[in-house]
């Protein structure tokens, strides 16, 4: 009874284990998608600042400081 017991015992711990590593996951993908997102919007704030820079240069001459 006693073995039935702890492996009873020892089944609720790898459960709750279980419960604790998905909750864990759960967080790291909600992470990686906060993270895709954040990376889109730096990629769209570098074209927009390089279309400027494009803008820019073609509008200025460049000067030439010796």
């Amino acid at each position: 009874m006693r073995s039935a017991l702890q492996a009873a015992s020892a089944n609720e711990k790898s459960h709750a284990e279980r419960e604790t590593e998905v909750t864990d996951l759960k967080s790291k993908v909600a992470e990686m998608d906060a993270n895709k997102v954040q990376s889109k919007v730096l990629e769209e704030k570098i074209a927009s600042l390089e279309a400027e820079i494009a803008t820019v240069s073609r509008r200025a001459p460049v000067l030439c400081l010796n």
